[in-house]
């Protein structure tokens, strides 16, 4: 807290940082290039990508996708972000009889990954 008392301004990327400060706090988000991530400018993204079914751990189709309820979760894969308790909760929640899909978009970068991966893919 030294630290932040001995500042006239603090930027952060959380809303937390503007708790944390006593200062004038100004909060930056991610950027999201809103031309590229738009439904106006694309088409609908097809569930698993056909050259991935083989990355799924049951057989998925394009239909069976089509008729459940589908979850996607987009992001960086390391401890802090929570996959844990995102996969503990989804498989809590659910069974295989259920009729949900969870999807994960993300890229394993940390030592030790495909250890992690094979806990998560199976």
């Amino acid at each position: 807290m030294h630290l932040v008392r001995c500042m006239t301004h603090l930027t952060g990327c959380t809303p937390g940082h503007k708790i944390l400060s006593a200062t004038d706090a100004t909060m930056l988000t991610e950027a999201i290039d809103t031309h590229l991530f738009s439904p106006l400018s694309t088409g609908k993204y097809e569930l698993p990508p056909k050259d991935l079914y083989h990355q799924c751990n049951r057989n998925l189709t394009p239909e069976t996708v089509r008729k459940s309820y589908t979850f996607l979760s987009d992001f960086k894969w390391e401890p802090r972000k929570g996959w844990d308790v995102l996969f503990e909760s989804y498989f809590r929640a659910f069974t295989s009889s259920d009729n949900v899909v969870l999807f994960v978009l993300t890229h394993i970068w940390f030592p030790g990954a495909p250890d992690t991966y094979s806990w998560a893919h199976n």
